[in-house]
């Protein structure tokens, strides 16, 4: 894999698909059996995957290896689901902070 913007772009795929899953770091590193480093490591864009590494995340994520490594959205269900759950998530954050909001305005 190359440089930064690539590695960057692949670690934040990864991030969103496990968050995406309610995996943590540490649920993904014991499935992979590998350190919580590593894959701090990928996510954070620090360091290139192996292929056999690719492979293993696309499967226990529920998506294709293309998805992973590619900058459209996942083709699959659960990456359909993942990206309405962020979209979601960021839709409550405005919600709450408009209630937050409107609360102060009323004391």
């Amino acid at each position: 894999m190359a440089d930064g913007p690539i590695r960057a772009a692949f670690g934040k795929r990864l991030a969103r698909l496990r968050i995406a899953r309610d995996l943590t770091q540490r649920d993904l590193a014991r499935d992979l059996r590998i350190d919580v480093a590593v894959v701090s490591r990928l996510e954070r864009g620090v360091t290139d995957p192996k292929l056999s590494m690719i492979e293993a995340l696309a499967r226990l994520l529920g998506v294709r290896v293309v998805d992973l490594l590619s900058d459209g959205p996942p083709a699959t269900i659960e990456g359909e689901i993942a990206q309405l759950r962020e979209k979601i998530d960021e839709t409550d954050a405005i919600a709450r902070e408009a209630l937050r909001l409107a609360k102060a305005r009323k004391k």
